[in-house]
């Protein structure tokens, strides 16, 4: 089945889009049945990802215990079946922003969507991605001003003999700012959908959950040689999310 760079199969990709047009977490038994599996932490954890995600992971859970055959299959091996994927409560993108962004990422590679952390909004709207917002707050003629409204480039502006648009360049500099801000809470929503392996690892860690738990969170993605789990047990968590 054809791959793509970190994403899975495609065919895993259409069957999870699919699933997800159907907005119903899993049954109550299965809830309750999945929950018995899990840490005081990582229920909270669980409760917080979308009804979709839920399911999806029962599944795995469920094939990942077949798979392992009779007996009980280790605790933080099902947890990491169940909550793989914990790390997209982050982002909070739907489904239709998922497709979008993951389409985008296969075109133009992860690296060029994701942020680091000291990309954030600030008081003048100014960051690395924040220069198409210039378009935004171009309303007072102020060019690439970036939207930061600065009085001096608008009082030069007087010169297009538009007072009244002079006279309002606080308020463009204000919708500039705005829209930068707007743009960079959009990128950083972006890249932490696309780091939730990442982003899953830290919120497992601060839940006490165990080192295997946290471990295939972060890795799930990664070639088989960067595994850390014990191979069998990988393995079993690998085939039973369809990647």
């Amino acid at each position: 089945m054809a791959k793509n760079a970190g994403f899975g199969s495609f065919g895993h990709l259409a069957v999870r889009f699919l699933g997800a047009l159907d907005p119903r977490g899993p049954k109550p038994e299965e809830e309750r049945w999945a929950e018995g599996w899990l840490l005081p932490g990582e229920v909270e954890l669980w409760a917080r990802m979308s009804g979709p995600d839920r399911r999806h992971a029962a599944g795995v859970a469920r094939e990942v215990a077949a798979r392992l055959g009779p007996g009980d299959p280790p605790r933080p091996i099902m947890a990491a079946a169940l909550l793989h994927d914990v790390g997209k409560v982050v982002s909070g993108l739907g489904t239709f922003s998922r497709v979008g962004v993951t389409l985008a990422a296969l075109g133009l590679g992860r690296a060029r969507l994701t942020v680091g952390s000291d990309v954030a909004p600030d008081s003048t709207g100014a960051s690395d991605i924040t220069g198409a917002s210039g378009i935004t707050g171009a309303a007072g003629s102020t060019g690439a001003a970036g939207g930061t409204g600065a009085s001096g480039i608008t009082g030069a502006a007087g010169s297009t003999g538009a007072a009244g648009s002079t006279g309002t360049a606080g308020s463009t500099g204000a919708a500039g700012s705005t829209g930068a801000s707007g743009s960079t809470r959009w990128r950083r929503r972006v890249s932490d959908y696309l780091c939730h392996d990442r982003l899953g690892a830290d919120l497992l860690e601060a839940a006490g959950s165990h080192a295997d738990t946290v471990a295939w969170a972060g890795e799930h993605h990664l070639p088989t040689q960067s595994w850390s789990l014990d191979r069998r047990f990988a393995d079993a968590l690998k085939a039973a999310d369809g990647d």
